[in-house]
């Protein structure tokens, strides 16, 4: 455990800045080539992170935190002073043999929803679950989405663990026609813009541009920023909606079984969308925050707190419309460590 003053987090260790110093020599495209064949060999992933669930809680111990996370969770850049992904940031806290990681890009309520499932049917349990709960996975724009809404992959780990070991090495993914309705679903917009994700989706895919070697201007670029925060916070929710709903009914499913939990709401880049929409477009976002968190702590029967860093980080500790830079995941890494401890400390 860390004994850095409360409140500061350990620094990487020089074995971990010489890591990440020989990854970014491995930056290259034939490098990710190769590791999308060698992943390709493998079960996939849900598959291997439902095994390694299974594993980690069979026995008369388990870990004491289970930490499920979206990108918020594993993504950094290349170059970062501290290149320590939040789940490493937060394992280094309390002990790589006390925190247990699921994570991957879209994790939502609705996929943590299938995973907790298996817990019922083990030894141990965890003391405290932390889930995402972000404002983008409740959007249309990314609930629905045929590979971050994770929609028929669900379906597929309930179906596995309702059946037993041993599990399948495939899950089935969604097809043509799932696209298909998805590209047709109208897209949110601050402005009341009519067009569909599947017009949004080419145009933040445009870049960078294809072989022909026309340039990428800025202009460009801040057309692509602008259209994916509008993706991502423009949807206005409400009680009914779904991503809404999936929050609620995990914070119910984890209360019925008397299981604590933590729910984490990522910063927003809201200076940002102050400067592209104004502030009728921040005071929505803040709303939609609010509504998460008051759904999730009303669906916990006391069991659940959430963790609401919409306002945390400046524009600077962004380093793209979605993700935080080192900097901007050390300050939130302290936020949801000092939350974690509060919660692990709490009586119920």
């Amino acid at each position: 455990m860390s004994t850095n003053a409360p409140g500061a987090l350990q620094k990487p260790s020089l074995q971990r800045r010489v890591s990440a110093k020989i990854k970014a020599r491995l930056d290259r495209p034939w490098y990710y080539r190769l590791r999308a064949r060698y992943d390709a060999r493998l079960p996939d992933v849900e598959v291997r992170q439902l095994r390694a669930l299974r594993e980690a809680y069979s026995g008369d111990n388990g870990p004491e935190v289970l930490v499920f996370g979206d990108s918020t969770m594993f993504w950094t850049r290349t170059g970062e002073s501290d290149p320590r992904k939040l789940t490493q940031m937060v394992s280094d806290e309390f002990g790589s043999d006390r925190v247990h990681t699921i994570v991957g890009p879209g994790y939502n309520s609705r996929l943590v929803g299938a995973f907790v499932e298996v817990l019922d049917e083990l030894k141990h349990r965890p003391q405290v679950i932390v889930v995402p709960m972000s404002l983008m996975m409740a959007s249309v724009s990314w609930v629905r989405h045929p590979v971050m809404g994770a929609v028929i992959e669900t379906d597929a780990i309930r179906a596995m663990i309702a059946a037993g070991e041993p599990y399948p090495d495939r899950l089935p993914r969604a097809q043509e026609e799932d696209w298909n309705a998805f590209d047709r679903t109208p897209a949110p917009s601050f402005t009341g813009a009519q067009q569909t994700l599947g017009e949004i989706r080419m145009i933040t895919n445009a870049i960078p541009p294809t072989e022909i070697g026309l340039p990428t201007t800025n202009w460009q670029k801040l057309v692509r920023v602008r259209h994916l925060l509008s993706l991502s916070n423009a949807g206005r929710l409400d009680a009914t909606s779904e991503g809404v709903v999936l929050a609620g009914n995990l914070s119910a499913r984890l209360a019925e079984s008397g299981q604590r939990s933590l729910a984490y709401i990522p910063p927003v880049n809201l200076e940002v969308v102050r400067k592209f929409w104004g502030e009728p477009a921040v005071e929505q976002v803040l709303a939609n925050g609010a509504l998460l968190e008051n759904t999730y702590r009303e669906n916990s029967r006391g069991l659940g707190e959430v963790l609401n860093s919409i306002t945390l980080s400046p524009q600077q500790d962004f380093a793209d419309p979605a993700h935080l830079n080192g900097t901007g995941r050390l300050h939130f890494a302290r936020e949801l460590v000092a939350a974690l401890r509060a919660e692990l400390a709490r009586e119920v």
